[in-house]
C-alpha cells in the first residue's frame, strides 16, 4: 500500500509543478525540469560523515551536473567546485559521474553552503524558495552538574 501510494500521490520530476526562483530584481521565473537546460537546485540538509567528510544534500531541479563541475552560490558570489556526488542507499554510498534532473544526491566539496542555498549556473543569478521549517512546540536543554556526568549524558544521548 505504501508503494501504491508513493506511485499514486507523489509525481515524477516531468510531472512536479515548476519551482519559482527569484532574481536579485525582485522579478520571477519558473525553473522546469529540463536536462539539457542550465543547472539549478537547491540545498537542503548538511550533514557530516565520518568516512566521506561534509556532505551537502542536494536536490537538481534542472540540467545535468557532473562531478568536477564548478556551480555558482548567489548568496555568497562565489563558485563551489563538486568534487564528488553520491546516492545514498541507507548505509552504501555509491559514487556517480552525473545527476539529472529531479535527482537527489549528496555532493561532496561544497564547503560555504548553508541550508536553503540555491546552487546554479553563473549566467543564471537566480535564487530558489528555501524549505520552511515549523516552530517547534516544545524546547528543552539538559545540562550535567558534574564533569563526569558530562560523559554519561554524552553517551546517553
Amino acid at each position: 500500500m505504501v508503494l501504491d501510494g508513493v506511485v499514486n500521490y507523489l509525481p515524477n520530476p516531468l510531472e512536479a509543478r515548476p519551482m519559482t526562483a527569484h532574481r536579485e530584481d525582485e522579478t520571477t521565473t519558473e525553473v522546469t525540469p529540463d536536462d539539457k537546460g542550465k543547472p539549478i537546485g537547491l540545498v537542503f540538509k548538511l550533514w557530516t560523515d565520518q568516512f566521506v567528510g561534509r556532505l551537502v544534500f542536494f536536490r537538481l531541479y534542472s540540467g545535468t551536473l557532473k562531478k568536477g563541475d564548478t556551480m555558482y552560490n548567489p548568496r555568497t558570489r562565489r563558485s563551489e567546485r563538486i568534487s564528488r556526488l553520491l546516492f545514498l542507499k541507507a548505509d552504501e554510498r555509491v559514487d556517480v559521474d552525473a545527476i539529472y534532473s529531479g535527482d537527489i544526491c549528496a555532493v561532496v566539496g561544497a564547503k560555504d553552503v548553508v541550508t536553503g542555498d540555491t546552487l546554479c549556473d553563473e549566467d543564471l543569478e537566480l535564487r530558489l524558495e528555501p524549505p520552511t521549517f515549523p516552530e517547534p512546540v516544545i524546547s528543552m536543554s539538559i545540562e550535567p552538574k558534574t564533569k563526569i556526568d558530562q560523559e554519561k549524558l554524552s553517551i546517553g544521548l
